[in-house]
């Protein structure tokens, strides 16, 4: 009985490291299009403002479908378990496509395009990459550790 509850709190506890910040649908730059950041008149603590409440609303969401998804797995069979894994990989991804795409909507400083659209092609690229991982292998591989660390360079904490 403590075995299981010990492996379900560090399943939560990955899920909430994995869950951080994220991106769009089918249409999005993960198509194969390249992120291109949309300089406008805005300074880098409005645009960093902007993308942290971005990142915490996905985030949010995510919690709440790790949590929903935690709660009803003791129910499930082997095979209900398979396919909720699946079902939730594909809701993580299409979450973090769609943060994606609204990132790529803001307007970012100018000189800092470069720097914003090179945050955007890796999420971007490890949203396209994760497109072949089931969900606890996108938990145990981490793939986002590579935009988390360029956001975070940035002054972004989308995984905070």
């Amino acid at each position: 009985m403590y075995r299981w509850i010990g492996g379900v709190a560090i399943g939560v506890f990955l899920l909430a490291l994995w869950v951080g910040c994220g991106g769009g649908d089918d249409s999005s730059s993960t198509s194969g299009a390249q992120p291109v950041a949309r300089v406008g008149d805005v300074s880098r603590v409005e645009f960093i403002s902007g993308a942290e409440a971005i990142c915490a609303t996905y985030k949010q969401e995510r919690l709440n479908a790790a949590e929903n998804f935690q709660a009803e797995e003791a129910e499930r069979s082997a095979d209900e378990q398979q396919e909720a894994d699946a079902k939730l990989s594909d809701y993580y991804l299409q979450s973090l496509a769609q943060e994606l795409e609204e990132l790529e909507k803001l307007e970012v400083p100018k000189g800092d395009a470069p720097k914003i659209n090179r945050i955007l092609r890796i999420m971007a690229r490890e949203i396209e990459e994760g497109e072949d991982s089931d969900f606890q292998d996108l938990i145990a591989q981490d793939p986002f550790l590579p935009f988390e660390e360029a956001a975070k360079a940035y002054g972004i904490a989308c995984f905070s």
